[in-house]
């Protein structure tokens, strides 16, 4: 036993040594023919980092599944110093992974596409990242990739690679993505100044270990053909822009082959699904930033969902905002002594300030988005018009008009630090992160449910979570189909757990602290 242990050990390190030994070439033409796409692969990975295959010639399993074992295979389910209030979710987590409702066979493999730091929400993208590498680490997902994409993605993907190897996932590769928007769509995206702030300590100072993010999505789609041919195990966790899965699909071969494998998509954003019986269609809608990004490549990869009855699950931004993430829990996750937690609750109220003054912007062109007024953030962001939202809402079931807003009570644009005390703390990918356990597990732990008027909004198929108005219909016509304080403590005790599962070497960072980063 010993023996094939420190078999295991060795295998492991030398697809690790791979993974973080060789540099990145990127930006590979696509072929549209098997012979052009095996080239393409062949090419990128010949010169590119290797992920561990899923079985070493000597038969011992050496994937994501097996170096996640390596690295915490001893260590408790529930972390012994988890502060109490977060451990009755471990528990239940444990009482589920001790049952048959979660199977090898049926752990699902998850891809990530996502935009770490972009500035709209910059936090929430690392919060979802600290939420499926602890469901990674408690067996619930194996991650297989994190594809970064968005202006600057080469940034982004260095930040993923660095945050990876924080936690000693050395393994578990990264991809570079596209820009993430198309040159005709209004938006021209430029870096904020504090969107890397405080990374320097666990950002990548380079590409090293970073490759193609197509190849890498055509290499999980291989390995998931050749390690269950007749099983469809792969989840795309798509965050960010839709542009890399919508690119990925216009290939006709890469497009069949993620057909073949991919058994769920999980999603932030919003769709609907339109039509009537066999002319139905899901289509993204264009109001939700990830689709707009890119809203040809988006109805591109919603149509190829609803083509191949890929089953799908959307959190959208009812979901998020309505989630009472605790306003100072950031801070509480520096009790954890991790760098990470300080660069969250550093980047947090910079991030929200800047945002509050694009949001002030008189020229529409000159926010983040259009609509991104300064009335939708203290609507959105804040609890500023939370007491004349209840009141609003007890009118209307009273079938009384509605008082209107207070507009002239609003703070102006000097006035920051009286919204302060009011910020809201909306991870919205976390949200989506947590999704990708599957909508079993989610309905048995009595965070989402099946709505009870918007039946429309949930089928066999595809399901919305936090239920947007349909167009012509008013605020009623949303329904929270979830239970948000459980999805709230859900999300505070996997980032907490998470981050008490760094190694401790690793918890002031994995770099020197570089200047102007």
């Amino acid at each position: 036993m010993r023996v094939q242990l420190l078999s295991l050990f060795v295998a492991t390190l030398l697809g690790a040594a791979n993974v973080i030994g060789i540099a990145l070439p990127i930006n590979q033409p696509s072929s549209g023919t098997q012979a052009g796409r095996a080239g393409l692969l062949s090419r990128t990975l010949s010169s590119s980092p290797s992920r561990p295959t899923s079985t070493s010639k000597s038969g011992l399993d050496t994937s994501n599944s097996a170096h996640n074992k390596l690295l915490h295979g001893s260590k408790p389910f529930i972390p012994k110093e988890l502060p109490v209030v977060y451990r009755p979710f471990y528990q239940q987590l444990q009482d589920i992974k001790t049952s048959n409702m979660l199977t090898p066979e049926n752990v699902p493999h998850v891809v990530v596409i996502t935009d770490l730091a972009v500035d709209c929400v910059q936090y929430d993208d690392v919060a979802a990242l600290m939420v499926y590498l602890e469901l990674h680490r408690l067996g619930f997902i194996i991650l297989e990739a994190v594809i970064a994409n968005f202006n600057d993605q080469t940034k982004r993907a260095r930040l993923a690679r660095g945050i990876l190897d924080v936690y000693a996932y050395n393994n578990i590769p990264v991809g570079l993505g596209t820009k993430g928007y198309n040159t005709t769509t209004k938006l021209n995206y430029k870096e904020k100044a504090h969107e890397f702030s405080g990374t320097g300590s666990f950002m990548s100072p380079d590409n090293h270990g970073i490759m193609d993010g197509q190849a890498l999505l055509l290499k999980v789609c291989d390995d998931a053909k050749t390690r269950a041919p007749k099983e469809k195990t792969v989840t795309l966790l798509l965050l960010s822009s839709l542009m890399d899965a919508g690119n990925f699909v216009d290939n006709p071969v890469n497009k069949q082959l993620l057909a073949r494998v991919l058994s769920k998509v999980v999603l932030q954003g919003n769709y609907l699904v339109t039509g009537q019986q066999k002319k139905q269609n899901l289509v993204p809608d264009l109001k939700a930033n990830n689709n707009n990004f890119s809203p040809k490549a988006s109805e591109k990869f919603h149509s190829f969902m609803y083509e191949y009855q890929i089953n799908s699950t959307v959190y959208t931004k009812i979901a998020a905002t309505s989630t009472p993430i605790e306003p100072n829990f950031f801070k509480t996750l520096q009790n954890t002594g991790v760098v990470l937690a300080d660069y969250l609750s550093g980047v947090q109220l910079a991030q929200d300030k800047a945002f509050w003054e694009l949001s002030n912007e008189p020229n529409p062109k000159d926010r983040f988005q259009p609509t991104m007024d300064s009335t939708w953030f203290l609507d959105v962001r804040t609890t500023f018009y939370d007491k004349w939202k209840q009141e609003a809402m007890l009118a209307r079931k009273k079938g009384k008009t509605p008082p209107s807003r207070f507009p002239s009570q609003a703070p102006t644009k000097a006035e920051w630090k009286k919204l302060v005390p009011m910020i809201k703390v909306v991870v919205y990918d976390a949200l989506a992160a947590l999704g990708t356990i599957g909508d079993d597990i989610m309905l048995q732990l009595k965070i989402n449910k099946e709505p009870q008027v918007r039946k429309d909004a949930w089928n066999q198929k595809h399901k919305i979570i936090g239920i947007v108005p349909r167009e012509n219909h008013g605020p009623e016509d949303a329904e929270e189909n979830f239970d948000k304080q459980n999805m709230a403590n859900a999300i505070m005790a996997l980032m907490y757990g998470s981050l008490m599962n760094v190694p401790p070497e690793n918890k002031k960072g994995i770099y020197p602290a570089t200047s102007g980063i």
